[in-house]
């Protein structure tokens, strides 16, 4: 957004403003600390031609094309503030749902059920401690390993164990791991079925986690042994941040401190001080999440006013 000029009045400068919008050029007018209300470019490469136009209304403001521009602008700008409005009503409702549905229940059905799953698998793997049932789980096999020619991340999958493609996701490996995982789905989980749907929630999952298990085998190709909900939890991170910090669903704006919190856990992790953890995972589900929190998009279009 660059400054474009500083008119004495604001009746001049929302005038200007009206030639540009019907001239397709978006603008803003604010005031100044001196009292002079000052016009400014939206988009970067609209203001060469807006100064073009300024140069030109200022030599002469009379004629048919200004009072042309000027109706034109006007039509534009007051069908854009209804549809400004439209979008507050959209927004309002969401949140509205969301708190709403926050007193309903603790959790949403589907984030219920996965925390089940999650415990299930805890429990018959005696988190993770169980290599004979864990390696049922993981990507591939690794008991099959012989210690020599190593082991290959599409193995089983390949063979029909499709399921190992999601499966790591509900492998845990101590207290600590499960608890932290599931705290943080239980609240990132409950926003997706409130604000959106229990179907969108499941999509997400199997998305996200389809891709951080891929990522992880290729960011450590040598070890098989990696599970955990958390790049499910930082795909879910991502995309309700995306979604909130470009306004395309408002409702879904996180707390600062939350974003601090789990981005400063992430870079931890890379630095090894909290033992081994599949940071494949925790990237490639953070970007999978960003990138479907920014291509998808609710009916009603968001417009930059």
């Amino acid at each position: 957004m660059r400054e474009l000029f500083e008119a004495t009045t604001d009746n001049e400068a929302q005038i200007f403003k009206e030639i540009l919008a019907g001239a397709d050029i978006e603008s803003d007018v604010r005031q100044t600390r001196d009292g002079r209300f000052s016009v400014w470019i939206l988009e970067d490469s609209d203001l060469v031609p807006s100064k073009e136009l300024l140069l030109e209304w200022k030599d002469s403001k009379d004629g048919s094309r200004w009072s042309d521009l000027k109706l034109k602008g006007q039509s534009k700008l007051t069908h854009a503030q209804k549809e400004a409005l439209e979008w507050q009503k959209t927004t309002r409702k969401q949140q509205e749902k969301f708190k709403r549905g926050t007193r309903e229940f603790v959790m949403g059905g589907v984030t219920l059920m996965v925390i089940v799953l999650c415990g299930f698998v805890a429990l018959i793997t005696k988190l993770g401690e169980n290599n004979d049932v864990v390696s049922f789980f993981t990507i591939a096999d690794f008991m099959k390993n012989d210690g020599v020619g190593g082991w290959s991340q599409w193995r089983d999958i390949k063979s029909g164990d499709v399921w190992r493609i999601i499966s790591p996701c509900f492998i845990h490996f101590g207290l600590i791991h499960i608890v932290f995982n599931l705290l943080w789905l239980k609240d990132l989980g409950t926003r997706v079925e409130v604000i959106e749907n229990s179907m969108k929630l499941i999509g997400l999952i199997l998305l996200i986690g389809v891709v951080s298990n891929c990522g992880q085998a290729f960011w450590s190709p040598l070890n098989p042994k990696f599970g955990g909900m958390s790049g499910v939890v930082y795909g879910l991170l991502g995309y309700q941040w995306i979604q909130g910090k470009l306004n395309i669903r408002p409702s879904y704006r996180l707390n600062q401190q939350t974003v601090v919190l789990m981005m400063g856990w992430y870079v931890l992790c890379f630095t090894g001080l909290v033992g081994p953890i599949a940071n494949g995972a925790h990237t490639f589900g953070l970007l999978s999440g960003c990138l479907l929190g920014f291509v998808s998009r609710p009916k009603t279009r968001r417009q930059n006013l």
